[in-house]
């Protein structure tokens, strides 16, 4: 979800960068990572186009880009080999795609990658703490590295064989001395305004050049690098708006609060408010969204209710079936640890869950 402009802790030791446009092809063997659905993806051969698209079945991004990737394959003939790669463990990935209306748009092979490594070989080690990314390969060699909703253009100029690679390769560099200059500068310390200053502007660049169907994830990672560089009234005034216009950005807005260290910055209680809202929005109530609203009590200090927003997710995930078992143990779990809490005494606002018709009073800021 982080932007590919800002810093991100690594899930995998030291960082690496990953590959840029006009570098050789990593790719390992794909046969070794379970297909899920569609067709288990074939090895790379002459005159095909592979592209690899890294998804997160709970993202808003992830799921838009679906119809757009399932489109961009089928246009091309059956010379683009679609591959989607999620980095979530296989039964979550198939409880998803069991739904008949996601099947649907995902009109190609799916895996699970649920450790991150082949994201990580290619986007680098930071790669699973960041939002969804395609990679286009032809013939050995990586050719478009992007957000997956924006794959159509540079896709059908790579098919006609008037793609530039080495322009591509200098944007992707671009964007990589932008994001080294604030994994450098992490905190919002006097030297570093400028440097944040610079990741803000490029954003702003990106959002003004942006189609309207890309901009609000370009804006929630514009949130995110307020934060990071210590603007907390500009940002959380900047999540209002964003969630005021665009509802489905809740979520995600949360999540970009609850990855905050504890601190002054952190505003659990806006998370709390933006996922209580897309709970109680048409066609919410997801499990993933009631399992965050866990969490987030859980950072506030209030284990019953986490408990009890916990318990709502074992129930959602439930009804995805034997595919979800493995998701529903790990939230149990999860759940279980949150009443040995509430057990011991820390504190609990009220016993009825929150998300429903019962308001919850704010909670208080953990640091």
């Amino acid at each position: 979800m982080a932007s590919a402009l800002l810093p991100a802790p690594s899930s995998h030791g030291a960082a690496s960068e990953g590959v840029l446009p006009g570098d050789a092809d990593p790719r390992p063997t794909l046969g070794s990572l379970e297909c899920v659905h569609g067709t288990a993806p074939a090895a790379p051969s002459p005159g095909r186009i592979d592209v690899l698209a890294f998804l997160d079945s709970w993202c808003p991004d992830s799921r838009d880009a679906l119809p757009v990737l399932s489109r961009a394959a089928e246009a091309s003939g059956g010379r683009v080999q679609m591959v989607a790669l999620f980095t979530e463990p296989a039964t979550q990935v198939r409880a998803f795609l069991s739904d008949d209306g996601w099947r649907r748009k995902a009109r190609f092979a799916a895996v699970a990658d649920p450790d991150g490594r082949v994201r990580a070989r290619y986007l680098g080690t930071d790669a699973p703490d960041r939002g969804p990314a395609a990679v286009v390969i032809r013939e050995g060699r990586v050719e478009w590295i992007g957000r997956p909703a924006a794959v159509e253009g540079p896709l059908q100029a790579i098919l006609d064989g008037t793609w530039n690679t080495g322009a591509s390769r200098r944007l992707a560099m671009d964007a990589r001395r932008e994001a080294m200059a604030g994994r450098r500068h992490v905190g919002p310390t006097a030297d570093a305004s400028p440097l944040w200053d610079r990741v803000l502007t490029a954003l702003d660049e990106r959002i003004a050049a942006a189609p309207a169907s890309e901009r609000t994830p370009l804006r929630v990672q514009r949130t995110e690098a307020l934060l990071m560089a210590g603007r907390a009234n500009e940002a959380y005034a900047a999540m209002e708006a964003l969630a005021g216009e665009a509802p489905d950005a809740a979520p995600w807005l949360a999540e970009v609060i609850l990855a905050v260290p504890g601190g002054p910055d952190r505003r659990l209680d806006v998370a709390i408010r933006l996922l209580q809202s897309a709970i109680e929005a048409p066609g919410g109530g997801q499990p993933g969204q009631w399992a965050s609203l866990g969490r987030a009590w859980m950072l506030a200090g209030d284990p019953l209710r986490a408990a009890h927003a916990t318990d709502r997710a074992i129930e959602g995930a439930r009804s995805l079936g034997a595919a979800a078992e493995d998701w529903v143990a790990e939230l149990e779990r999860v759940r279980d640890d949150q009443r040995r809490a509430a057990s011991a005494g820390r504190p609990a606002a009220a016993a009825a869950p929150t998300g429903g018709d019962d308001p919850a009073p704010a909670p208080r800021t953990v640091e």
